[in-house]
């Protein structure tokens, strides 16, 4: 039906739009599927993939190669699959959620222009061609070999030992962009660079039924090994440097291993099926709660991806890794702010609407990337944030505790800010004095205690007098003008209020003002106590979602690479904050009482959990400016150009 005319632009077109090292995922995936075809037959039957460096070339250089002991191919079949764009290939399975006929053909030849090399033995024939960039023609096509055939014959020896005692195998090796490319070991990647990628990529290789490995070297390239005879001694242990195969186990696999390394119950799945109802998938939210990073028994981040990263499971594939800066919206839309560096989630939507896109790069739900879906906002993060397993709420609360440490000046720079204000708008207040210079309604006098935030003073204080209606800030008489006074003198100082931040689920241990029995929930923060006037401890949520919104985001602007002692101490900078922004509205409106239009229930009424959160959202512009310049002042610059 359709005839192309640029084949090549649309080849590149296409190879753009590919990840990184996307080549080395479509040739192991290649090789799974050719011993898996093969294993259908003989299912006791183990298979083997081995990323080395192609022993038959290395006069020439230091290049990787793909081995595997699969079904292999035809000289027939290594001619069409290697030249044919979107071919049914050997699975026959080609559609939305399977193989596609041109990963390999774009990945490869696109970014090794100087050539793939494909060998494969079947059926007693050993076929070899190479697919590169033909800068004489000046187009993507099978490369000449030898005498000018681009379709040769070659010897068993042209293949590994394993392949060879199979009788059946393919090796696919990469000769880079320029003659002088080190596939192997390639210019400023690190040796682990493959085994680390492909650990990644796949979610579990660790059943043994196939075995994958890569070669990892050591030490300078004048010192490896110059045979696959003397670098099998190196594996032994026999002689020289270590240039060992390593066994790629899948990120699922080492996580889970890690996590279970020091401790039972520290990795699970949470089920998420709350949006079904309005029309989204199921999925299953994959946790893991790793070692500290400084236990290096334990740490896996020279094998895979390590802690605080998250990634979407399809099809036995790890796609769209997010860590860092990245994840942190991610994680804080499931209730993760703290400890993030130690847990590890992977999302596994499910439903045969799901498929990969044609880059393999996302999943898609609705034709959404799963993590910016509206299943994921709506439905699967919200689920998991509700039903965050124990393991990971621990891990949360220890981190939190250090943020809760106490600052010995903390509360005295809240003091300090306050008193301005205060200072500037108090209603005169007065204490009953024989000598006194002002008068005040002769009703109710108390020794408040009045020592100022962080003091050592009462906050009640002892009764001097009593009459028939208490009163005042700290029973602190008002000054009044009236025929029947007492003599009093003025009382400077703010009355100690603390700040206690608590989750939504610990706050039912706390006897909360005009709760009306929904505790904190969705609240930002509510007066511990008995009523508004007395209460003398502000407890503040934790979990709600506007200071975790916040919170999320001055995380992700200042602290983009995950370090957890400076999200320590953002969020210490934005709790002191938050902190003096409550108690500078329960002190305000307590000022306000005089026994009749602000009695002790009206101060309820305007301190009620309600009356907080609208408080504590208000004039967020301010505070986080406020926040912002304090943490540059602490942390420095933001990597990100936010205005403030």
């Amino acid at each position: 039906m359709f005839k192309v005319e640029q084949a090549d632009y649309i080849a590149n077109r296409l190879a753009a739009e590919l990840a990184p090292l996307q080549e080395f995922r479509e040739v192991a995936k290649n090789a799974i599927e050719a011993i898996e075809r093969r294993r259908i037959g003989s299912p006791d039957q183990t298979g083997r993939i081995e990323f080395d460096v192609d022993w038959n070339w290395i006069d020439a250089g230091w290049y990787v190669s793909c081995a595997d002991d699969g079904d292999g191919m035809t000289r027939a079949e290594i001619e069409k699959y290697s030249t044919t764009l979107a071919v049914i290939g050997a699975n026959n399975n080609q559609s939305m959620t399977g193989n596609q006929g041109m990963g390999l053909k774009i990945s490869g030849p696109t970014r090794h222009p100087q050539g793939v090399l494909i060998r494969s033995m079947k059926n007693g024939e050993c076929t070899m061609v190479r697919l590169g960039y033909d800068y004489v023609r000046a187009e993507y096509d099978l490369l000449p070999i030898r005498d000018g055939e681009r379709l040769v014959s070659v010897g068993e020896d042209h293949f590994p030992q394993f392949i060879r005692d199979r009788k059946s195998g393919t090796v696919v090796t990469f000769f880079g962009a320029t003659p002088e490319s080190n596939t192997f070991l390639p210019t400023g990647q690190p040796r682990y660079w493959l085994a680390k990628y492909l650990n990644g990529r796949f979610a579990d290789l660790g059943n043994g039924d196939i075995r994958v490995v890569v070669r990892v070297p050591s030490g300078r390239e004048d010192e490896w090994p110059k045979s696959r005879t003397e670098a099998d001694e190196r594996q032994s242990g026999e002689s020289g440097k270590h240039f060992l195969f390593n066994t790629i186990l899948g990120t699922m696999n080492l996580w889970k291993s890690a996590a279970e390394s020091r401790s039972k119950g520290m990795c699970g799945v949470v089920e998420l099926d709350a949006g079904t109802s309005r029309g989204f998938p199921r999925a299953r939210m994959h946790w893991y709660v790793l070692p500290s990073r400084d236990d290096p028994g334990a740490d896996v981040s020279s094998r895979t991806l390590a802690g605080g990263s998250i990634s979407t499971l399809y099809q036995g594939e790890l796609y769209d890794w997010r860590s860092g800066r990245a994840a942190d919206p991610l994680f804080a839309r499931c209730g993760i702010l703290f400890g993030k560096s130690r847990i590890g989630l992977i999302l596994e939507p499910q439903g045969s609407e799901i498929h990969d896109d044609f880059a393999r790069k996302s999943v898609l739900v609705h034709e959404q990337d799963a993590l910016r879906s509206d299943a994921w906002i709506e439905a699967w993060s919200i689920q998991f944030r509700e039903n965050l397993p124990e393991a990971i709420k621990e891990v949360i609360s220890r981190e939190q505790s250090r943020v809760d440490e106490v600052d010995p000046s903390r509360r005295r720079r809240i003091q300090d800010r306050l008193r301005e204000i205060f200072d500037m708008l108090r209603t005169p207040r007065v204490r009953k004095s024989e000598t006194g210079k002002r008068s005040a309604s002769d009703e109710t006098v108390y020794d408040a205690g009045v020592s100022g935030l962080g003091g050592s003073g009462g906050t009640r204080g002892n009764e001097a007098s009593r009459g028939s209606k208490p009163r005042g800030l700290g029973e602190l008489l008002i000054e009044a003008v009236s025929d029947t006074s007492t003599p009093a003198d003025p009382v400077i100082g703010l009355p100690e209020i603390s700040v206690r931040w608590i989750s939504e689920s610990d706050a039912t241990d706390f006897s909360l003002v005009e709760s009306d029995g929904h505790g904190i929930k969705d609240r930002a923060a509510a007066l511990i106590g008995e009523d508004g006037r007395m209460a003398v401890e502000i407890a503040a949520n934790v979990d709600f979602r506007m200071y975790q919104s916040i919170l999320g985001t001055l995380l992700q602007e200042f602290n983009s690479d995950g370090d957890d002692s400076r999200a320590l101490l953002i969020a210490q900078i934005a709790r002191e904050w938050f902190e003096q922004k409550l108690i500078e509205t329960v002190i305000g409106v307590r000022m306000l009482e005089n026994g009749g239009t602000w009695s002790p229930q009206a101060l309820s009424d305007a301190l009620d959990p309600k009356a907080l959160t609208a408080a504590f959202i208000s004039d967020t512009f301010h505070t986080r400016a406020a926040i912002r310049r304090e943490i540059v002042r602490a942390v420095g610059a933001s990597s990100q150009k936010t205005e403030s």
